[in-house]
């Protein structure tokens, strides 16, 4: 009983203490001061990108970033598909870089995909020279 007791007193201090911190720190106050400033900055983005425009410049060249292009996810079957297709497309073999840029998969997606599809495919040479071929 006194163990309980002890558990009860104890979950009733970290509970006054958090408590305490959400009383002495405003924090929906916050938070709508922040989505403030992400609307002042949007503004300003909106600014800078009608000037970048004015003057033929992307907007990625000023202010030290790229813009942020959201990447996509494909399916196993699409992957399957792409990969396939450009192996099928390359009578003379094709490199594992090659393959990545022609389908738009990245390069650890495809070496993933060559390792678990071993027996759908072939290689031949080393390193830089290393050729993918569909078997027969």
């Amino acid at each position: 009983m006194n163990d309980i007791s002890a558990i009860i007193e104890k979950q009733k201090q970290e509970l006054q203490h958090r408590l305490a911190i959400l009383s002495e720190n405003n924090l929906n106050s916050l938070i709508e001061e922040r989505k403030g400033y992400e609307a002042k900055i949007q503004d300003l983005d909106a600014k800078i990108e009608s000037i970048c425009n004015e003057l033929g410049i992307e907007v990625g060249e000023v202010g030290g970033g790229k813009k942020k292009v959201k990447r996509t996810r494909m399916s196993g079957a699409e992957i399957d598909r792409r990969i396939i297709e450009a192996i099928k497309a390359a009578p003379d073999g094709i490199s594992q870089i090659d393959l990545s840029n022609s389908t738009g998969v990245s390069y650890a997606s495809v070496v993933k995909w060559l390792s678990v599809h071993a027996e759908t495919v072939t290689t031949q040479g080393d390193r830089k020279a290393k050729k993918i071929f569909l078997k027969a």
